[in-house]
């Protein structure tokens, strides 16, 4: 059986913009542990996170200081989402300021 999909097809995007702003309202406030789950929910939701969104995750590790964990998601999104192209050569120089 097929997924019924919404016809206006603005509305996944709406879904993503609204993942994504509070994704980024949560890193900017330093409550990554938050953001992680709620990029969870957003994926379990079927809504597809962009480059913004893992880029913003990214950031928050290195904020944290926490390459490892920058790393695995890193590795994560190459796997499960191999179209997403997101700026890491802007990430990563975080950790090295």
């Amino acid at each position: 059986m097929k997924e019924h999909v919404p016809r206006h097809t603005n509305y996944w995007k709406v879904k993503q913009q609204r993942y994504r702003k509070h994704i980024t309202d949560l890193v900017r406030k330093s409550r990554q542990d938050e953001a992680v789950k709620l990029l969870e929910q957003m994926i379990k939701g079927r809504v597809r996170p962009d480059e913004v969104t893992y880029n913003t995750i990214l950031s928050g590790y290195a904020k944290q200081g926490n390459i490892k964990m920058a790393f695995k998601t890193f590795n994560e999104v190459k796997l499960g989402w191999g179209e997403v192209k997101f700026g890491i050569d802007r990430v990563f120089p975080l950790f090295f300021r």
